[in-house]
């Protein structure tokens, strides 16, 4: 065999060899971004539902000016207006847009989806508590 011919084959495995590690890696990155964007909806969703619950509650016992937690001074509305905000500018889609087409590597991925893995569980611990707050005023009513 001559010299062209193993060279040739070296070539050609090593050409084949980066087309499937090429495919392994973007359909990583792929599926990655895909969680990513689930993840980023659902943050969505559930700060929808902060926003309703305060809302609900601050309006039905006229409360807007209470403080939202006994430990800081912020009241509901000073709450849901930061609420608002947020979500207008983290939840716009705008952002969903530009999220969708930005090239990010799987590195930026990961790390993005760790940050709204932290904020879901920040709003998880929000509603919790303001559900608790709500069950708990209803119940000292009676």
């Amino acid at each position: 065999m001559s010299l062209e011919v193993i060279l040739s084959i070296v070539a050609i495995g090593i050409t084949v060899t980066f087309y499937f590690a090429d495919k392994i890696i973007n359909g990583s990155t792929q599926s990655a971004k895909k969680y990513l964007l689930s993840k980023w909806l659902d943050n969505k969703s559930k700060n929808l539902k902060l926003q309703d619950t305060i809302y609900q509650f601050a309006s039905s016992i006229n409360g807007w000016d209470a403080k939202a937690f006994t430990d800081s001074n912020h009241t509901y509305l000073d709450f849901y207006t930061q609420l608002k905000q947020t979500y207008e500018v983290e939840y716009s889609d705008v952002q969903l847009n530009a999220l969708k087409k930005a090239k990010l590597s799987k590195f930026q991925i990961d790390e993005y989806t760790g940050k709204l893995k932290v904020q879901e569980d920040n709003l998880n611990l929000i509603q919790v508590s303001f559900e608790s707050q709500i069950k708990k005023y209803y119940a000292d009513l009676v």
